[in-house]
């Protein structure tokens, strides 16, 4: 199986206001009251688990996504932050194709300790997120239904930051991905749906 998103935010908007906002004078990254504003492009792989009435059916995923990101820094190396996604998750097991729209709103912390003289940072991290998707689901014989899948993930990880520059940050990290959610369809049982995915991911961001 493989899966795509797409996640539209307006934190792309707040990045081209911060870019325009950029102080021309140094700032240490990490220091207390900095504002990061970015994403990343990550790539996942994992498995997928539904099951219903007794029965269950696993399968394998991969995915790419794109997440804007928007972080304040409370303390010294204390980042928390937010994350606002719309996502397309195209989906074909067999002659089964299941194409999602996905709402989600997520917050993110992490602590980041200073590595070396560079100015970079790397420690650990979490992200907390609630989606709500909507499905259509094609199951290859001509017929239609569609259904939702809603419920919590969190992905605890490790994130470096490395600063470019006054104002630049080049970011990479890893993630394990656990969400455990519901699908609802009309005139159908409940499907309990469980994602475990290893995300690799790496992106740039602005701070100000």
């Amino acid at each position: 199986m493989t899966r795509i998103h797409s996640f539209v935010s307006g934190a792309i908007v707040l990045s081209a206001v911060g870019l325009l906002s950029v102080n021309a004078g140094a700032k240490e990254f990490g220091s207390p009251g900095t504002v990061e504003v970015g994403g990343s492009v990550g790539i996942s792989s994992g498995n997928e688990k539904q099951s219903a009435s007794g029965a269950s059916q696993t399968t394998n995923s991969t995915s790419v996504s794109l997440l804007p990101f928007i972080g304040y820094f409370v303390s010294d190396g204390l980042e928390i932050g937010g994350t606002l996604d719309f996502g397309i998750d195209n989906t074909k097991t067999g002659s089964v194709k299941d194409d999602e729209t996905t709402v989600g709103l997520g917050a993110k912390g992490a602590y980041y300790f200073k590595a070396g003289t560079s100015g970079a940072r790397i420690g650990p991290a979490l992200t907390i997120e609630y989606l709500s998707m909507h499905a259509s689901i094609d199951n290859g014989t001509g017929s239609t239904a569609s259904g939702t899948n809603s419920g919590p993930g969190f992905a605890p990880g490790v994130d470096l930051k490395v600063p470019i520059g006054n104002a630049g940050v080049l970011t990479a990290g890893v993630d394990y991905l656990i969400y455990s959610g519901t699908i609802t369809q009309s005139g159908s049982p409940n499907i309990d749906d469980k994602v475990n995915e290893l995300n690799v991911n790496a992106g740039f961001s602005i701070y100000f």
